[in-house]
């Protein structure tokens, strides 16, 4: 109760919604941003990951990068485009496509390690939790198709929250239980490499080919990260054992 009463009393003084409203409007003025201006604003995200192949354009520099080297015809140069609205083609003009290759190779960890626990897991509140988790970030991953939340942003703590929760019930639930590598490190590391130079040979002539090698290679990177839960005890071999 003292800390409810604490966050009105701060929430009166300061008063963030005005600050969130600002912002909202420095976003949409000019109008919501429709389906033909988000296709723009693609088309300009693709163009700066031509430029920026290998390391990006900078943490949240799109928004100031756009108006000057890829200018909008249906957006006014007055509006604060906050990012590319999508959340891969985000992470690789923030980072470059090494970095959106381990950025969906972290989504597709997690998805194997949820995956892991829901269908090897004999504790049903483990199972539960799986589904709970797994739902919730399959939201945001849909979400994040037609609009982004960025690396760098503050509302961003909460998927690494969700992905924190994932890893230790993965490793809560296999502490005890052998487990099987699927690949040692230093060959995960030669195949994000690899795929990273592949996806950029591409980028200059078919960007979208480089873009679906990149998610690929992300998806691949992920589930050699997180080991074999062949070995986790099921319901249905708990059933048979008995």
């Amino acid at each position: 109760m003292a800390a409810i009463l604490i966050a009105l009393i701060l929430g009166l003084v300061y008063q963030p919604w005005n600050h969130l409203m600002a912002e909202q409007q420095s976003i949409t003025s000019g109008g919501e941003i429709s389906l033909a201006a988000r296709l723009e604003i693609w088309s300009r995200a693709i163009y700066g990951i031509q430029d920026f192949p290998f390391t990006g354009m900078g943490m949240n520099a799109f928004r100031k990068v756009v108006h000057v080297l890829y200018p909008l015809f249906t957006i006014s140069p007055d509006v604060d485009i906050a990012n590319a609205h999508n959340n891969i083609l985000q992470t690789a003009l923030d980072l470059g496509i090494p970095g959106m290759i381990t950025y969906v190779g972290v989504w597709s960890a997690a998805a194997w390690m949820l995956a892991g626990v829901f269908r090897h897991s004999g504790n049903q509140l483990h199972r539960r939790i799986a589904i709970g988790l797994g739902v919730g970030l399959l939201a945001q991953f849909v979400y994040g198709i037609n609009d982004a939340i960025p690396l760098g942003a503050k509302a961003g703590i909460f998927w690494w929250v969700a992905l924190a929760i994932s890893a230790a019930l993965f490793r809560l639930e296999t502490h005890a239980k052998p487990l099987r590598q699927r690949a040692p490190a230093w060959q995960i590391l030669i195949v994000w490499i690899l795929l990273s130079l592949v996806a950029i040979s591409f980028v200059g002539n078919h960007p979208y080919a480089a873009l679906a090698i990149g998610v690929s290679g992300g998806v691949y990177l992920g589930y050699l990260s997180v080991p074999s839960c062949g070995e986790m005890h099921s319901p249905g071999a708990t059933a048979k054992s008995k």
